[in-house]
């Protein structure tokens, strides 16, 4: 059965174990989101887990979406302080796919 949810959190988690988390909030950032969303896909997997309704399922996406929000504020902050303008821009595109 197609879990895209699953599949996203499982993918980001991946990514996020590629750095240290320690003194890095948007690595911390990035684990947390992974976790609730593997929260939702139990969910909407009928699975038993921390999340128990509708209700719980969209409180939960809230906080992703939070999270992400964090992640974009950081992300801005590093090309803010970038002094190559090629990454700079760089950084900034990728931002701005957040969602």
């Amino acid at each position: 059965k197609d879990n895209p949810i699953g599949f996203a959190a499982h993918k980001l988690e991946a990514d996020a174990r590629k750095w240290k988390e320690e003194d890095n909030p948007m690595v911390a950032a990035a684990r947390k989101m992974a976790k609730l969303m593997k929260q939702m896909a139990k969910f909407c997997r009928g699975e038993e887990g921390e999340v128990h309704s509708k209700k719980e399922l969209i409180n939960t996406a809230k906080l992703i979406a939070k999270e992400s929000e964090a992640v974009a504020r950081m992300a801005r902050k590093v090309a803010d302080a970038c002094t190559d303008k090629r990454m700079k821009r760089s950084v900034l595109q990728v931002v701005d796919k957040l969602p």
